[in-house]
């Protein structure tokens, strides 16, 4: 969705969302679950992407 990245606010907006809702997803998997060594180690890629998008979406605003 951003390797080209949009002009539009709307675009950023919903990006910012999408990588929130996948957060959430991932902080609830539970500590014993299998997955939840990756989850973590994805929570934190998540985590910068979305800071990123939250500072784009400030900016434009």
């Amino acid at each position: 969705m951003l390797q080209n990245p949009p002009d539009s606010l709307t675009v950023w907006q919903e990006a910012e969302q999408k990588w929130k809702q996948s957060i959430n997803l991932l902080e609830s998997i539970p500590e014993d679950s299998f997955i939840y060594p990756e989850s973590q180690d994805r929570l934190k890629i998540y985590r910068t992407n979305h800071e990123a998008v939250v500072k784009k979406n400030r900016q434009r605003n």
